[in-house]
């Protein structure tokens, strides 16, 4: 994580939160997100696009969720690809956290 809250842990599990997304063949994936112990789960459907530039996943939820991380009022994630095997947020664009997230099998 990326980011300017001070103090805070930017890595591992001493961070303030945690969360991962799980996604299915199906094209809909699941988001969780633990929060002073309290877990939220978020189901909703994503696609692939290629920007100009890079790789994508759109997340897209059913409504409005407080674990979505965004720049807009509109329910949907943008995740890019690092490499195979990382993804990066685009929330800090809007001084939001900088987040990645390496895949786990």
């Amino acid at each position: 994580m990326t980011g300017s809250m001070i103090p805070s842990e930017t890595t591992g599990e001493d961070m303030a939160w945690q969360e991962s997304y799980e996604l299915y063949t199906d094209h809909t994936f699941l988001k969780s997100s633990t929060r002073n112990g309290q877990l939220i789960e978020v189901k909703g459907t994503y696609t692939l696009e290629n920007t100009k530039d890079r790789k994508r996943i759109v997340l897209t939820y059913p409504s409005e969720n407080d674990i979505i991380g965004n720049c807009t009022s509109e329910p949907e994630e943008h995740l890019y690809f690092i490499s195979n095997n990382k993804l990066a947020n685009d929330w800090s664009m809007c001084d939001g956290p900088g987040l990645e997230y390496k895949r786990v099998e």
